[in-house]
Protein backbone atom coordinates (compact mmCIF):
# COMPACT_ATOMS: atom_id res chain seq x y z
CA UNK A 1 0.00 0.00 0.00
CA UNK A 2 2.96 2.14 0.57
CA UNK A 3 4.69 1.62 -2.73
CA UNK A 4 1.27 2.67 -4.07
CA UNK A 5 0.75 5.76 -2.87
CA UNK A 6 4.36 6.94 -3.34
CA UNK A 7 3.86 5.82 -7.36
CA UNK A 8 0.41 7.99 -7.56
CA UNK A 9 2.83 10.76 -5.55
CA UNK A 10 5.44 10.64 -8.48
CA UNK A 11 2.55 10.08 -11.18
CA UNK A 12 1.08 13.45 -9.75
CA UNK A 13 4.05 15.45 -9.45
CA UNK A 14 5.00 14.73 -13.19
CA UNK A 15 1.89 15.69 -14.12
CA UNK A 16 1.67 19.23 -12.42
CA UNK A 17 5.28 19.29 -13.74
CA UNK A 18 4.38 18.69 -16.98
CA UNK A 19 1.64 20.96 -17.31
CA UNK A 20 3.23 24.17 -15.98
CA UNK A 21 5.61 23.37 -18.94
CA UNK A 22 3.11 23.41 -21.28
CA UNK A 23 1.12 26.07 -20.22
CA UNK A 24 2.60 29.18 -22.06
CA UNK A 25 2.31 27.08 -25.27
CA UNK A 26 -0.91 27.65 -27.46
CA UNK A 27 -1.22 23.99 -28.76
CA UNK A 28 -3.99 22.50 -26.72
CA UNK A 29 -4.16 19.22 -26.17
CA UNK A 30 -6.79 16.86 -24.75
CA UNK A 31 -5.46 14.46 -22.30
CA UNK A 32 -6.85 11.14 -21.14
CA UNK A 33 -6.09 9.63 -17.94
CA UNK A 34 -7.37 6.64 -16.29
CA UNK A 35 -5.54 4.54 -13.62
CA UNK A 36 -6.58 1.47 -12.74
CA UNK A 37 -5.61 -0.39 -9.54
CA UNK A 38 -6.09 -4.34 -9.85
CA UNK A 39 -5.32 -6.90 -7.04
CA UNK A 40 -2.83 -9.74 -7.71
CA UNK A 41 -2.85 -13.01 -6.07
CA UNK A 42 0.34 -11.85 -4.28
CA UNK A 43 -1.38 -9.14 -2.57
CA UNK A 44 0.50 -6.52 -4.41
CA UNK A 45 -0.99 -4.11 -6.49
CA UNK A 46 -0.68 -3.24 -10.38
CA UNK A 47 -0.96 0.56 -11.71
CA UNK A 48 -1.91 0.50 -15.32
CA UNK A 49 -2.25 4.16 -17.26
CA UNK A 50 -4.09 4.52 -20.72
CA UNK A 51 -2.38 5.98 -23.22
CA UNK A 52 -2.44 9.90 -23.56
CA UNK A 53 -4.57 11.09 -26.52
CA UNK A 54 -3.97 14.27 -28.46
CA UNK A 55 -5.89 16.32 -30.91
CA UNK A 56 -5.60 15.73 -33.79
CA UNK A 57 -4.06 18.58 -36.35
CA UNK A 58 -5.75 19.15 -39.28
CA UNK A 59 -4.34 22.26 -40.19
CA UNK A 60 -3.18 20.87 -43.95
CA UNK A 61 -6.76 20.12 -45.08
CA UNK A 62 -8.33 23.36 -44.01
CA UNK A 63 -7.54 24.93 -47.27
CA UNK A 64 -8.75 22.03 -49.24
CA UNK A 65 -11.75 22.11 -51.56
CA UNK A 66 -13.64 19.35 -53.26
CA UNK A 67 -15.26 20.15 -56.64
CA UNK A 68 -18.43 18.04 -57.47
CA UNK A 69 -19.94 17.72 -60.73
CA UNK A 70 -23.99 18.04 -60.16
CA UNK A 71 -25.21 17.19 -63.95
CA UNK A 72 -24.73 19.37 -67.18
CA UNK A 73 -23.35 22.96 -66.49
CA UNK A 74 -23.49 22.31 -62.71
CA UNK A 75 -20.74 22.08 -60.05
CA UNK A 76 -20.24 22.59 -56.57
CA UNK A 77 -17.32 23.27 -54.26
CA UNK A 78 -16.93 22.30 -51.12
CA UNK A 79 -14.82 24.56 -49.11
CA UNK A 80 -13.46 23.39 -45.87
CA UNK A 81 -14.62 25.93 -43.33
CA UNK A 82 -13.81 23.55 -39.74
CA UNK A 83 -12.66 20.29 -38.58
CA UNK A 84 -13.66 18.72 -35.35
CA UNK A 85 -12.25 14.99 -34.01
CA UNK A 86 -15.77 14.07 -32.08
CA UNK A 87 -13.91 10.58 -31.32
CA UNK A 88 -11.27 8.30 -32.54
CA UNK A 89 -14.02 7.02 -35.27
CA UNK A 90 -15.70 10.10 -35.98
CA UNK A 91 -14.71 13.48 -37.57
CA UNK A 92 -16.96 16.37 -38.21
CA UNK A 93 -16.32 18.56 -41.47
CA UNK A 94 -18.29 22.00 -41.88
CA UNK A 95 -18.18 22.96 -45.65
CA UNK A 96 -18.65 26.01 -46.94
CA UNK A 97 -20.67 24.98 -50.43
CA UNK A 98 -20.51 26.98 -53.61
CA UNK A 99 -23.35 26.39 -56.69
CA UNK A 100 -22.37 26.91 -60.06
CA UNK A 101 -24.45 26.85 -62.93
CA UNK A 102 -23.16 27.46 -66.40
CA UNK A 103 -19.78 28.65 -64.72
CA UNK A 104 -21.76 31.15 -62.46
CA UNK A 105 -22.20 31.51 -58.67
CA UNK A 106 -25.65 31.09 -57.87
CA UNK A 107 -26.16 29.86 -54.37
CA UNK A 108 -23.28 29.41 -51.09
CA UNK A 109 -24.59 27.57 -48.06
CA UNK A 110 -23.05 25.61 -45.40
CA UNK A 111 -23.12 21.56 -45.26
CA UNK A 112 -22.28 19.33 -42.16
CA UNK A 113 -20.77 16.07 -42.44
CA UNK A 114 -19.38 13.60 -40.09
CA UNK A 115 -17.10 10.81 -40.83
CA UNK A 116 -17.33 7.22 -39.56
CA UNK A 117 -14.12 4.86 -39.90
CA UNK A 118 -13.95 1.63 -38.57
CA UNK A 119 -11.50 0.55 -36.19
CA UNK A 120 -9.44 0.50 -38.96
CA UNK A 121 -9.29 3.72 -40.08
CA UNK A 122 -11.28 3.00 -43.09
CA UNK A 123 -14.16 4.81 -43.88
CA UNK A 124 -17.71 3.11 -43.39
CA UNK A 125 -19.76 5.64 -43.64
CA UNK A 126 -20.82 9.81 -44.11
CA UNK A 127 -24.04 11.38 -42.71
CA UNK A 128 -24.86 14.66 -43.22
CA UNK A 129 -25.78 16.52 -40.02
CA UNK A 130 -29.79 16.23 -39.41
CA UNK A 131 -29.90 13.33 -41.69
CA UNK A 132 -30.00 9.37 -41.33
CA UNK A 133 -28.49 8.07 -44.57
CA UNK A 134 -24.72 7.29 -45.54
CA UNK A 135 -24.36 9.65 -48.62
CA UNK A 136 -21.80 7.58 -50.07
CA UNK A 137 -24.97 4.97 -51.05
CA UNK A 138 -26.50 8.03 -52.66
CA UNK A 139 -23.49 9.67 -54.63
CA UNK A 140 -22.48 8.80 -57.70
CA UNK A 141 -18.95 7.83 -59.01
CA UNK A 142 -16.94 10.98 -58.83
CA UNK A 143 -18.66 12.31 -56.23
CA UNK A 144 -18.44 9.16 -54.58
CA UNK A 145 -14.35 9.15 -55.05
CA UNK A 146 -14.02 12.44 -54.21
CA UNK A 147 -15.43 12.33 -50.81
CA UNK A 148 -14.03 8.36 -50.05
CA UNK A 149 -10.18 10.23 -50.70
CA UNK A 150 -10.99 13.49 -48.53
CA UNK A 151 -11.98 10.64 -46.04
CA UNK A 152 -9.09 9.15 -46.17
CA UNK A 153 -6.90 12.54 -45.99
CA UNK A 154 -8.47 13.75 -42.83
CA UNK A 155 -8.23 10.02 -40.69
CA UNK A 156 -4.34 10.13 -41.72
Amino acid sequence: MKNLKYYLLAYSVVLVIACNENEGKKKIAKVTVKDTVEKQSSGDKKISVESVNSKKDFSKIKNQSLVISCGSGCAMTYNVKDINQINETSIKVIFKVDMYIDEKQTETFDETYNFIYNADHKIEKIIQDGENENVLNNMLGGAKQTFKDFAAELIK
